[in-house]
């Protein structure tokens, strides 16, 4: 089967809507395969056991920085980010009721972990995403079947380093903290990932995402 190919103008243009339908503040794009230059300080930091008890971490390492091996069919990386700070104002009253000496709930607990599970909602969300694409492209032409379009997607539980693709897709550079950082949206931002058969042309070397605000440093 052919790969599908399309270039990352008709991209952006398809996925536009449904991006901000589904609260998707950042798409980007990484053709493959890539030469990751943040893999060997990768293996390094796994040789000396930096990664402590997550050993998940430790697994598939080569995989991690090659998404094609084992997958000849996989020739781009969709990326997608959805910011979690906001919410759950401080000051909201209904957040106080019958909380230890008007306490809201949500103090003390972390911002990605309020609401519903993060894996699950964003996966979601990618997962209509890349349907809304398989859609359009059958209407265009492009699919003669919508099966044609392959896609694996994952947020935080798959063997893709996530971050470092966000950062080649141009999602912002990394902080002292090693965290990855939007000038305009900062660094609270879920990030997942959807590995397709797609080819995409036309994408800028200079990393820059293809939906949200650039995130190049004024």
């Amino acid at each position: 089967m052919a790969a599908p190919v399309l270039s990352a103008l008709q991209l952006r243009d398809i996925l536009d809507a449904p991006a901000r339908a589904h609260r998707i503040d950042l798409v980007g794009a990484v053709a493959l395969p890539r030469r990751l230059a943040h893999g060997p300080a990768y293996l390094a930091w796994l040789r000396d056991g930096r990664h402590g008890g997550l050993e998940y971490m430790g697994r598939d390492p080569v995989d991690r920085l090659d998404p094609t091996r084992g997958r000849d069919w996989a020739a781009s990386l969709l990326v997608f980010a959805q910011r979690y700070a906001n919410g759950w104002d401080p000051d909201d009253t209904d957040a106080r009721e019958g909380c230890h000496g008007g306490r809201p709930w949500t103090a003390g607990v972390s911002r990605y972990a309020r609401g519903d599970d993060y894996h699950d909602v964003l996966r979601r969300s990618i997962r209509r995403l890349t349907q809304s694409l398989r859609e359009e492209l059958h209407r265009r032409g492009v699919l003669r079947a919508e099966a044609d379009l392959v896609a694996q997607d994952a947020v935080d539980a798959g063997p893709f380093l996530e971050r470092e693709y966000a950062w080649l897709a141009g999602f912002g550079f990394y902080g002292k903290n090693t965290m990855l950082i939007h000038p305009h949206l900062g660094s609270a931002l879920f990030l997942g990932v959807a590995l397709t058969n797609l080819r995409i042309t036309g994408l800028a070397e200079a990393p820059r995402p293809l939906l949200g605000p650039p995130a190049a440093r004024a």
